[in-house]
């Protein structure tokens, strides 16, 4: 395997700096020390003759309480070719070892950086035990994989049966993560729990779509809410992510679509919030939604607000799946006659061209 490129690391902590800077911080000095030897075995298992009997690096099973095993290190370094070296080395023992600071194993790294070759060979290890294994925080490498967006990596884990039921598995964001590490973007984010909640949040919607397909039924975590009530839908649809809303909804496994969350919004609460009608359309279809009428802790419904933003096709596709009694229910305060409805309704180029298509306008 010649032509890997290892990353050039930082100067040796007894390496005097060259451009005026302060030294290297004391607590620094094992971590980088542990990188060093970790590039080393990385160069030697690639050079390793694959027969022989002795080991590629007399450190090839260290593991530094900082970097983690050189197999963490390639990973979370994204060298394909030496991670892929490293787990094919029969003299690499610590296939199942975690990192000290969080918990993480080398498939949480791997799939989080999208090293789908990585990750299925890891997987195909017969002393690899760690599949569905969670890391401090409880998340398994399926989150990192879903909120990142690798399908194949997902895919991957969700085949295989040793990880399957984990597929719906709740973490949180308790451990004090690196800079870079996905954990430390996505708690910015939003509150999510579930690689589900992951994907939708970030709009992934090909990963949203395969956790409801392949994982086995009632371990998707397909209903799962996080700490403030919201569902994948509601975190999708607040995001305004309509192919994720798509994807959620077209499964039969996703059952909570009349769920709110703690500010009494159901997705269609958020979905009215998007000019296009699509998000809304979607829930309105589905024939168990049922809470049209519901109302927010502020007591609007998703028509008191979709007429708030000026979003006349909302109104438009709330009003037919309400109809003239429906809509005379909506608000006991009876915010909209049907006449204010017709003339918002009027003003929007999709709804007029839509009539003139059914032939019901000149």
């Amino acid at each position: 395997m010649v032509g890997v490129a290892i990353p050039e690391l930082p100067r040796s902590p007894s390496e005097p700096s060259k451009t005026g800077g302060a030294p290297l911080l004391p607590g620094l000095i094992a971590e980088l020390h542990g990188q060093t030897v970790h590039a080393e075995v990385c160069k030697a298992t690639l050079q390793h003759d694959g027969s022989s009997e002795d080991s590629p690096h007399p450190e090839l099973n260290m593991n530094n309480p900082e970097a983690g095993t050189v197999l963490h290190w390639a990973c979370a370094q994204r060298l394909r070719e030496a991670a892929m070296a490293l787990v094919n080395c029969r003299h690499f023992l610590l296939v199942n070892a975690r990192l000290a600071r969080d918990g993480s194993t080398a498939l949480h790294v791997a799939a989080a950086e999208g090293l789908d070759d990585v990750v299925e060979a890891l997987l195909a290890r017969p002393d690899f035990a760690a599949a569905s294994g969670v890391d401090r925080d409880g998340f398994t490498a399926l989150h990192g994989a879903a909120f990142r967006g690798h399908h194949h990596c997902a895919r991957l884990l969700l085949g295989n049966p040793r990880f399957a039921q984990a597929a719906g598995v709740a973490g949180a964001f308790d451990v004090a993560r690196p800079f870079g590490h996905w954990a430390r973007e996505a708690v910015m984010e939003y509150d999510m729990n579930t690689a589900l909640h992951m994907a939708a949040a970030k709009n992934h919607a090909n990963v949203c779509d395969a956790i409801l397909r392949l994982a086995p039924t009632g371990f998707s975590g397909a209903d799962a809410t996080n700490r403030i009530g919201a569902t994948a839908l509601h975190i999708a649809a607040r995001a305004g992510h309509t192919d994720c809303c798509l994807a959620i909804l077209k499964h039969s496994e996703f059952k909570a679509v009349n769920v709110h969350d703690a500010r009494g919004f159901t997705a269609l609460h958020w979905a009215a919030q998007q000019a296009c009608g699509d998000m809304c359309s979607a829930v309105l279809q589905q024939e168990e939604f049922v809470a049209i009428n519901k109302k927010d802790l502020r007591g609007r419904t998703a028509m008191d607000i979709a007429q708030e933003k000026g979003h006349y096709e909302v109104m438009r596709l709330i009003y037919d799946r309400l109809g003239p009694e429906g809509l005379a229910a909506l608000d006991a305060r009876g915010p909209l006659t049907h006449g204010e409805v017709a003339v918002a309704l009027e003003e929007t180029r999709e709804y007029a061209a839509a009539q003139r298509d059914k032939g019901l306008t000149a």
